[in-house]
């Protein structure tokens, strides 16, 4: 058996442990709306099974939401490369969205926003003899549908970019379960449909693969909003149908 055959049926070990008892309370969206935020330091950024920033990551975030469930947002985070810029190591990832929340029973509720991606200042990629251009600031239409301790999301890329074209399509599913000293136990796989319209600049080899599956520990710290998260990442494959590597991310987030 393939290796990465190996991590999957790991995860569905574990997965199906994890959700043979309910014991953690339902998550319920606040009605009162109003500003919320974070802050988090990780030793590693990784997304969808690719590396975003081998070292240490700083990341942040503020929402705002109204009581209607409309809500509007800012998230970034370090990153070690440019996107635009090979010679450059670094660089800051901005998403800026805007959405519908909507709680439809004590144990269903669901999110969809539009996202974009801006990376430093934006820029373009170009081909090696410069007649293809494809810009590296990409949208999204993100989905997420709760039900209990598990959470399902559609995301559909909007426009070609440098790192996928439009119509690429992730999928996730993920579950929570509350462990004793108020410890909790994460799971999550995520897979992506590729559609194939490359250039000289993006190539596709895959039309469907398991990106990664992640498994995990987290825990707060009694009501002063900080929480600390260690997460085993186990990197499936890419669009090229690349072996994604495995990696251990620790993280503390401060939620207000």
């Amino acid at each position: 058996m393939h290796k990465n055959s190996h991590k999957i049926a790991l995860f569905l070990i574990f997965f199906t442990g994890s959700v043979s008892v309910n014991a953690s309370e339902p998550q319920q969206q606040s009605s009162e709306g109003g500003l919320s935020g974070s802050l988090a330091v990780l030793s590693q950024y990784i997304y969808r099974g690719g590396i975003e920033n081998d070292q240490p990551t700083l990341q942040a975030g503020l929402e705002y939401e109204h009581t209607s469930g409309l809500y509007a947002g800012y998230w970034a985070s370090t990153l070690n490369y440019d996107a635009a810029d090979i010679s450059k190591d670094h660089g800051v990832e901005h998403d800026f969205y805007m959405g519908y929340a909507h709680t439809l029973s004590p144990d269903l509720s669901y999110r969809s926003h539009i996202v974009t991606y801006l990376y430093n200042d934006g820029g373009s990629v170009y081909s090696e003899d410069r007649t293809e251009r494809r810009s590296t600031t990409g949208a999204e239409f993100v989905n997420s549908l709760s039900y209990k301790d598990f959470d399902v999301g559609v995301t559909v890329a909007l426009v070609d970019v440098s790192y996928a074209n439009a119509g690429d399509t992730y999928l996730s599913l993920a579950h929570h379960y509350a462990l004793p000293q108020h410890f909790q136990f994460n799971s999550s796989i995520g897979a992506s449909i590729y559609r194939q319209h490359d250039d000289a600049i993006l190539t596709t080899e895959k039309n469907f693969t398991v990106n990664e599956v992640r498994l995990g520990l987290s825990r707060p710290f009694a009501e002063t909003g900080i929480e600390m998260s260690a997460d085993y990442i186990y990197g499936v494959h890419n669009r090229m149908g690349e072996d994604l590597e495995d990696h251990l991310v620790l993280g503390l987030t401060y939620n207000f």
